[in-house]
């Protein structure tokens, strides 16, 4: 009973801070905050309130901390407000992101996207949302589990956008990669390349959070799949954080194939380097690594493989450098088409140029 009872108190935790910001939200005038920071814009001010009741903290009181506990660097007139912001915004995130099931939570969706459009207009006298308009009032996200991410044209997109309720690149980089399982510092620009395809760069509430709920049914269904057999051997360096894997589902195989032998496998994409372990008895056995830190003259491109080294489908990624003795090629199988060795290619060589140049 006791185990079940701190379950419970565990998965109930966020919806309890977040509810309890709700609640004395809505019991106030609106979201305004009875002591405004004069430097900060009326959403920027609204952020900050709810970063407040977060931590437990009045806005005067963060406030304080922001002064004492950072350098006069980032405390210039010009920059204050956008600094102030974003040392509220990451406190609250850093508490946040340690509450089970946040990815899914409406509210924590819209917080980190107040958060953004903030971003953009942080100090007094900056461009805020129309009069009458309540920063926390996003369109409700349908739930449905086989909608897709996209809306299928620029035209049924184009009805959605407004230019008050959108946010671009920088301000979802500053504040998304803050939760590293909502975007990664070095491939936040594609990721948001990729949210913003059919919005002219420009992103809307309703995609970011259908991004959040695929992002957190992902996240859950791996955790689902990778059991204590199949534990990690990978000895990571200091720094070194997993980006992406693939291979851990039994009807989409990772092939490696190395002259004319193959093994089904599980790769492993980190932000310094690619590693491959074969799949044995019930376990893998010990990662080969491929290096995409260091210059090492390597060549990533897509391939074509096949039994015996025939090359008959065009569903491989090419791996050379001068640390290997012969070329690697990863296959990624699919009935149709090679989506996911588009992707990987992608991500591969978008790693690759964001360590070495």
């Amino acid at each position: 009973m006791a185990m079940l009872e701190g379950l419970f108190m565990r998965q109930s935790s966020l919806k309890s801070l977040l509810d309890s910001v709700r609640g004395r939200r809505s019991s106030s005038d609106g979201d305004e905050d009875p002591n405004p920071i004069p430097q900060l814009s009326p959403i920027a001010n609204s952020v900050v309130s709810r970063c407040s009741r977060i931590l437990v903290l009045s806005t005067k009181e963060l406030q304080q901390c922001f002064q004492t506990e950072l350098s006069d660097s980032v405390k210039q007139p010009d920059t204050y407000a956008r600094h102030l912001l974003e040392f509220c915004s990451y406190k609250a995130l850093h508490v946040l992101t340690k509450c089970p099931d946040y990815l899914a939570d409406k509210e924590f969706q819209r917080l980190t996207f107040d958060m953004m459009l903030a971003w953009e207009a942080p100090a007094t006298g900056s461009e805020s949302l129309p009069k009458g308009i309540d920063c926390d009032n996003h369109p409700e996200v349908e739930d449905e589990d086989g909608g897709s991410l996209f809306y299928t044209n620029s035209t049924s997109m184009a009805v959605q956008v407004d230019d008050k309720k959108n946010v671009g690149l920088e301000a979802f980089t500053r504040i998304a990669s803050a939760c590293p399982a909502v975007a990664d510092v070095i491939t936040v620009q594609n990721l948001f390349d990729a949210l913003t395809s059919t919005s002219s760069g420009q992103l809307h509430f309703l995609i970011y959070s259908k991004y959040l709920k695929s992002l957190d049914k992902v996240l859950k269904s791996a955790k689902g799949l990778i059991g204590p057999s199949f534990t990690s051997s990978l000895q990571l360096a200091d720094g070194e954080v997993i980006l992406d894997i693939d291979g851990i589902m039994p009807t989409q195989p990772v092939l490696q194939h190395v002259g004319i032998s193959a093994w089904p496998g599980r790769l492993t994409l980190t932000n310094h380097a690619l590693y491959f372990e074969s799949l044995g008895v019930g376990s893998y056995d010990k990662p080969a690594r491929y290096d995409l830190a260091t210059d090492l003259k390597q060549v990533i491109k897509r391939e074509m493989t096949g039994p015996l080294g025939a090359r008959l489908f065009d569903k491989a990624v090419m791996y050379k450098s001068t640390a290997v003795t012969e070329p690697i090629f990863l296959e990624f199988p699919e009935f149709k088409g090679h989506t996911r060795r588009d992707y990987w290619l992608e991500i591969i060589r978008s790693i690759k140029c964001a360590q070495i140049h």
